[in-house]
């Protein structure tokens, strides 16, 4: 099972391989980013989709599920606290887990 994509629409073999590899590219893409930083910055869904996807026409919903999922994985941490995000409703902040700080031991997988 691919915890990648979460396929609500019934999408079948082909059509379905494809999601799963975009939405596992997008998290590749979020991890990476927010690794650069290490624990020295939190990060709102939004600011992720205009530092990492800008111009790509990628929705806020496939960032939030991408750090969902990155989040179950361990590799990133949700945050109590918030911000107001630009439609004006607050928004979760998250960090990079421990496992991927300059300090720790390499435990994570790279995607």
């Amino acid at each position: 099972m691919n915890d990648s994509f979460y396929n609500t629409i019934h999408l079948e073999a082909r059509e379905l391989s494809e999601a799963q590899q975009k939405a596992l590219t997008q998290e590749q893409r979020i991890l990476r980013f927010v690794i650069r930083f290490r624990q020295r910055a939190s990060f709102a869904p939004s600011a992720i989709a205009k530092s990492v996807f800008d111009g790509e026409g990628i929705p806020i919903t496939s960032v939030r599920r991408a750090m969902t999922s990155l989040t179950k994985r361990g590799d990133l941490l949700k945050s109590g606290a918030m911000i107001i995000g630009p439609y004006g409703k607050p928004e979760h902040l998250w960090t990079v887990a421990a496992k991927w700080t300059r300090d720790a031991p390499r435990q994570g997988v790279l995607l």
